[in-house]
């Protein structure tokens, strides 16, 4: 069962929902700039983020933890990715992809931290 008290995984999954949300609105504020088929994967690899930090928080054993939030990572390396490319085509639209890449950025490392922490034993 979850542990009702807020943790640093409740930040990081709201952190994932809140980019969620961003990354969204841009899509929908540039949708004439922005290829579909980048736009789909941004919003998806972001909803896959916030899902696999709850599951890492809700796993019971440490190592299957440890897997969900390296899975977390990488689909905000995707994003990333998604968030290059389109900023490649488009460079003017640097200043508001900017925030949101530095934001994805640092989700990433951490993420990337927490999947390879090993167990204290």
């Amino acid at each position: 069962m979850p542990n009702p008290t807020p943790t640093a995984d409740d930040a990081l999954r709201k952190e994932a929902v809140d980019l969620s949300t961003d990354v969204t609105s841009l899509l929908v504020n540039r949708k004439d700039l922005l290829r579909p088929e980048d736009a789909y994967l941004m919003a998806m690899e972001c909803v896959r983020m916030a899902d696999r930090i709850l599951r890492a928080r809700q796993a019971a054993l440490p190592h299957a933890a440890r897997e969900f939030f390296l899975e977390a990572r990488t689909a905000a390396q995707r994003t990333l990715v998604a968030l290059e490319r389109e900023g490649a085509r488009h460079p003017h639209l640097e200043r508001e992809m900017a925030p949101l890449y530095r934001r994805l950025h640092l989700l990433a490392l951490t993420l990337g931290e927490l999947g390879s922490k090993e167990d204290p034993s």
